[in-house]
């Protein structure tokens, strides 16, 4: 089955690094990169798009990750919608994952960028 990935990342370094790894596995399924928490709660609350998988940034401007799935908790819960989310980050403070493993929807932290490794693992 082919997976719909969506990335919520404002860097557009680490955007290239996850098409360029895309690339390299010959992801077949569905993906989108949106640089910022808004424009993807828009996205999936207008029905635009509807993931399987969620790699979310924690610490972008406007909203974060976290401020992100608050966010979505009773427009569009992820659980419901068997979306899987992962939460990325540059960020060695342990508190975040703490925080964000608190989130049933989160299965997951990881450090950024993600590998080829990492990505297929979690596709498959």
């Amino acid at each position: 089955m082919e997976k719909t990935l969506l990335f919520v990342e404002d860097d557009e370094a680490t955007s290239y690094i996850y098409q360029y790894v895309l690339r390299k596995i010959e992801f077949k399924g569905d993906y989108k990169i949106i640089n910022n928490g808004e424009d993807a709660i828009s996205a999936l609350l207008n029905s635009e798009f509807a993931p399987d998988i969620i790699f979310l940034d924690i610490n972008m401007p406007r909203i974060n990750g976290f401020e992100f799935l608050d966010a979505l908790k009773e427009k569009y819960p992820l659980k419901e919608k068997n979306s899987l989310v992962f939460m990325l980050t540059n960020s060695l403070n342990p508190d975040d994952e703490k925080r964000a493993m608190e989130y049933p929807e989160v299965k997951g932290f990881l450090s950024k960028p993600l590998t080829k490794e990492t990505l297929l693992e979690i596709i498959n």
